[in-house]
Parts: C-alpha cells; structure tokens; sequence
C-alpha cells in the first residue's frame, strides 16, 4: 500500500453514531421529567385538599363556653347577634336572644331542656332604643302632656304592628311584645319581641322598624344566627 492510499483512506465515522446516542437520551428523559412532575402535582394537589379539609374542620369546631363567657359571647357586637345601628337622633341596639341565652337570663329558673323546648317555637330579640344624648328622654322631650300620653300608649301596645322580621324571603310579624318602662334613672326604652321560629336554621335576620313615631323611613337592622357556641351546663 503506497502514501497515497494510506492517505485516501477514511477514519471511522465513530462520533456522528456517540453523539446521536447522547441526543437519543432526551425523550426518555423528558418523558421522566414529566411523569415526575405529574407525581410531584399528585402528592402537592392531595396535601392542598387535606390542608383545605383541615382548615375547614378546625373553623367548624364550635367552643363550649362557661354560662358568663356565653353570655359575653352573646353580647358582643364583634360576633353578629347583637347590632347597633343609629337613624336620626335615636340610636337602636337590636340583641337576638338563643335559647341557651334566655335560659341564663332567667336565672335557670327551669331546667334545661324543659327551657329550650319552651321557647323552640319562637325566636327572641331585645329591642332598645335611646337618644345619641343620653341625657334627653326622646319619648317624652319636647311633646306637651298630650301628645305625650298618646306616644307612651303607641309604644306600650301598637309599636308591635310596625315590627317585622325578614328571614329567607318571608316577612313574619310580631307575635310577643313587651314595653319595659323603667322610671328614673336611664331613658333607653326597652322592648321584649318575638316571631314565629319558621326557619330554624336561618342563619340572618333582618327587623324592620316601619314607624312614624321614630323616622319617616323604614330602618331595618341585620343580626346573625348562627355559629353559636355551646354552653357548659
């Protein structure tokens, strides 16, 4: 064999065939990648629904109480039961009453279930109505003796026929009714109200206020119903 053959002949082709083995890798290995990262979603989709479970049953544990701590519970406007609303001059504080709260307030004066069974058939509110100055008595400041009078016996009975309760999508009348005067001392009136229960798992309630002797418009103030805690007998 001269030079020149020696010179003409070619060396293997072994590169072109590595570097085609190299890029024969990727397929598999993007179809790897991929099935990991399906795995990796899997695993992260089920922890996000199981944190969202728990979240969710953490905020449906309802507190038991002591019969003082639910009845400050009741009573604090931060968790809906109770709502202040100001119209006008006068400012009124409607206060949804549970039955669990009714029974406090009697001084447990029946037992328990005897008490809730009692009041099952009618949802109770206190009503109070006072004057932004709590130094005017807003029944009686600026009428004269008549005029007067004829206020004190509208709200003693006929204030019941301009109360109302809007509650999913029904209106219900006032079917107890109670004005407290109190003489001497605060001029907030006070008034016991009660509708027929008709939605027991309501979980709002609007009153309306539909009288002449308070605004020449309605008012109408929301309360909430539910999420109550329970009460340590």
């Amino acid at each position: 064999m001269n030079i020149l053959e020696i010179s003409n002949q070619k060396e293997p082709e072994d590169k072109p065939a590595a570097h085609i083995t190299f890029f024969s890798w990727i397929p598999a290995a993007f179809k790897f990648s991929l099935m990991l990262h399906q795995r990796m979603g899997s695993v992260i989709r089920s922890r996000a629904v199981l944190l969202f479970f728990s979240v969710i049953f953490l905020l449906s544990c309802t507190p038991t109480l002591s019969s003082d701590e639910y009845v400050k519970w009741v009573e604090d406007p931060k968790n809906g039961l109770r709502s202040l609303r100001k119209s006008g001059d006068l400012q009124f504080d409607l206060q949804f009453q549970p039955a669990d709260y009714l029974w406090l307030q009697s001084g447990k004066a029946q037992g328990y279930e005897n008490a809730v069974e009692s009041n099952k058939a009618t949802q109770h509110y206190l009503l109070r109505i006072t004057s932004q100055d709590p130094e005017i008595d807003w029944l009686k400041s600026g009428y004269d003796l008549a005029n007067y009078q004829r206020r004190v016996y509208y709200f003693s009975y006929l204030f019941q026929n301009d109360l109302s309760i809007s509650e999913n999508g029904a209106v219900l009348s006032c079917i107890l009714y109670h004005f407290e005067q109190v003489h001497g001392g605060s001029y907030t009136k006070t008034f016991l109200i009660g509708f027929e229960n008709r939605f027991p798992a309501s979980e709002t309630a609007v009153l309306t206020i539909n009288s002449e002797y308070l605004n020449s418009l309605p008012i109408n103030i929301k309360v909430s119903k539910n999420n109550l805690p329970n009460l340590k007998i």
